[in-house]
C-alpha cells in the first residue's frame, strides 16, 4: 500500500514537470493536453471512486495553486469528477463492451473539458457551437490521443 502510494506521488510530480515543462511546447492553437488528467483517469481506474476522487481533488488543487489552472478550485472541481467517473470502471473493462468502456472513458475527458471551459468562459460572448468547436473538441482529441498512447504502453494494473 505504502509502495504503491510512492508510485502515484513519484507519478504526479512526474506529470506535474511534464504539464510545466512540456505543455507550452505541446500546444496548439491554444490547446494542450492534460496529463494531470490523464493520471486521474489512471488512479481513478486502479484505485476505484474514492481514490479516484481523493487523488483528483488534491492533484487539481494542487495544479491550481501553481498556476496550472485558471481559477482557484476550477481544476479540483473537474478532475474530482473525472477521478470518481474512472474509479467506476475499475475492473470493467473485460466485463463491458470495449466500445462502451473507451466511450465512457472519452465522456469523461469530455465532461472535464466541458466543465472547464463552459466556467472558464462564463460572461465572455462565445456561442456554444463555437466554444465546443474551437476548445472541447480539440481537446478532448488531444488530450485523448495521448491517454490512450499512454494506456497502450502502461496499462493500469487492476486490468
Amino acid at each position: 500500500m505504502i509502495r504503491k502510494t510512492l508510485l502515484i506521488t513519484a507519478f504526479s510530480l512526474v506529470a506535474l514537470l511534464i504539464q510545466i515543462l512540456f505543455g507550452p511546447w505541446l500546444t496548439i492553437r491554444e490547446i494542450r493536453p492534460d496529463f494531470l488528467l490523464i493520471l486521474v483517469l489512471y488512479v481513478g481506474r486502479t484505485r476505484g471512486k474514492i481514490g479516484g476522487q481523493v487523488f483528483g481533488f488534491t492533484i487539481g488543487l494542487i495544479a491550481d495553486m501553481i498556476g496550472l489552472g485558471s481559477f482557484v478550485g476550477l481544476s479540483a472541481l473537474t478532475k474530482t469528477i473525472a477521478g470518481f467517473g474512472a474509479g467506476l470502471l475499475k475492473n470493467r473493462n473485460h466485463r463491458l463492451n470495449p466500445v462502451l468502456f473507451y466511450g465512457f472513458e472519452v465522456l469523461l475527458i469530455g465532461l472535464h473539458y466541458t466543465i472547464f471551459y463552459m466556467v472558464n468562459f462564463k460572461g465572455i460572448e462565445i456561442s456554444s457551437q463555437l466554444l465546443f468547436l474551437h476548445y472541447i473538441l480539440p481537446s478532448i482529441l488531444y488530450t485523448g490521443l495521448f491517454y490512450f498512447v499512454i494506456q497502450y504502453f502502461l496499462p493500469p494494473e487492476s486490468e
